[in-house]
């Protein structure tokens, strides 16, 4: 008697087994994965500085990269809505596992076979597509190994016979587990998708109340988005962000400086015939609105004001709108900055007028909200940054296609070639030394 009831007991330990592992695994990372889908909340949309304490540089990357929301959920929210499943199966399974063991089994060796799939081609993505590493995220893949190897410990067969021949072996209560577990995992997932961009409109609210930028603008993980751009010859290394105001003189000479100086053209030569070319690979060149005219935004300058640069900041924005320029993208910002040449104020809607047979819609376009927002989150940005007065510039530092490393600045026009070689070569070695 006691011979048989030893028999009878053997599979249930090695079905217990696998049972606790597998809550042991999946209980804890659920918890973690709300913490990283809280985290992720607060570093993109409330910008609370809670990631400097919580995470490193590579696990910032890794939750502001744009692949960390699919179809406008966050990846731990999916790992969430995964552990959630996982932990219900494994109550079942070690509170009845008479009746759930062996329908159970396929879908768990399925669940941990996928979790370990996924964690394989993130952990890759991290290494080799943004050259980083997610300490914190490390802690997922470890659990989805353990959940992968708790579901081989429930199939006595094997991993391969148990995938071979666990369809044929699908009964009504098999069937039960595998429509309830992906109903469960799809109903925890959209459920977090309501909340998680309830609570992203609320920040984005708050915030709205005193600055137009995103958190990722704020702490410079991410520059405003900018027409006026010169594209780097190769990888961007370094953007030079060039602040100006269209009503500045050196400003127009500062748009010069700098289409010459990333064409790798001296912009000051000393003679004519010394205008020699330089190469300077990896140097983009973006220019931001920095309009000194307080109908623009907070800075305030009268000379500015007077010349109503703000006028001539939304005019730029409708000109790229209505007539792009891909060729030449600071076409439009020197036919504007031609203006100064005229009679005093520069961008009065009068003389503005006088685009609309080159750009037909001009001051209907201005009249709307759009531009006007673009160019105040331009000034927000710069102000964010430290700038007090155009022109200024911040030199970026680069790496993966997003900013990496704190930037280089320096205020006014006029700089000489050098200072600017030794200031991007400045920027190139921060963006080393924070590797």
């Amino acid at each position: 008697m006691a011979s048989e009831l030893q028999r009878t007991a053997r599979p249930l330990a090695r079905e217990s087994l696998g049972a606790i592992a597998l809550l042991l695994f999946s209980a804890p990372a659920l918890v973690f994965g709300i913490f990283l889908t809280a985290l992720k909340l607060r570093t993109e949309h409330r910008c609370d500085g809670f990631m400097a304490n919580a995470c490193s540089t590579g696990c910032g990357i890794a939750l502001s990269d744009p692949w960390s929301l699919v179809f406008g959920v966050p990846l731990s929210a999916y790992a969430t809505a995964y552990y959630a499943v996982l932990v219900l199966l494994a109550a079942f399974v070690g509170l009845w596992p008479t009746t759930f063991v062996a329908p159970a089994r396929l879908p768990l060796l399925l669940l941990g076979l996928g979790g370990l799939g996924v964690s394989l081609v993130l952990g890759l993505y991290l290494s080799f597509g943004l050259g980083s590493w997610c300490e914190l995220c490390t802690l997922l893949y470890l659990a989805n190994l353990g959940v992968f190897l708790a579901a081989w410990l429930l199939a006595p067969e094997g991993l391969v016979p148990t995938l071979l021949r666990g369809w044929r072996r699908i009964e009504l209560v098999g069937l039960t587990i595998i429509t309830v577990t992906v109903a469960a995992f799809l109903s925890l997932v959209l459920v977090q998708r309501r909340i998680y961009n309830e609570a992203a409109a609320a920040a984005a609210r708050d915030r709205a109340q005193f600055t137009s930028l995103t958190c990722s603008e704020e702490q410079i993980r991410a520059l405003p988005p900018t027409r006026l751009a010169l594209p780097a010859a190769g990888d961007t290394e370094v953007v030079a962000a060039v602040f100006i105001d269209l009503a500045c003189a050196h400003c127009r000479k500062e748009l010069g400086f700098w289409r010459d100086y990333q064409r790798g053209l001296d912009p000051q030569p000393a003679r004519p015939r010394d205008r020699k070319s330089r190469p300077r690979p990896g140097l983009r060149v973006e220019f931001f609105h920095f309009s000194a005219d307080p109908a623009c935004g907070s800075l305030d300058s009268p000379a500015l004001q007077r010349n109503q640069s703000c006028n001539a900041a939304i005019a730029l924005e409708c000109m790229h709108t209505l007539a792009p320029d891909p060729e030449d993208p600071l076409r439009h910002a020197e036919r504007l900055f031609a203006l100064q040449d005229g009679p005093e104020p520069f961008f009065a809607l009068g003389r503005l007028a006088g685009l609309e047979a080159e750009v037909p819609g001009l001051l209907a376009c201005m009249d709307t909200a759009a531009p006007l927002q673009r160019v105040r989150r331009h000034i927000a940005f710069g102000v964010q940054a430290g700038l007090d007065a155009p022109p200024s510039t911040l030199l970026v530092p680069f790496a993966d296609g997003r900013p990496h490393g704190r930037p280089v600045a320096f205020r006014g026009g006029g700089k000489s070639l050098e200072f600017v070689d030794n200031a991007v070569a400045e920027a190139r070695v921060r963006s080393r030394s924070d590797d």
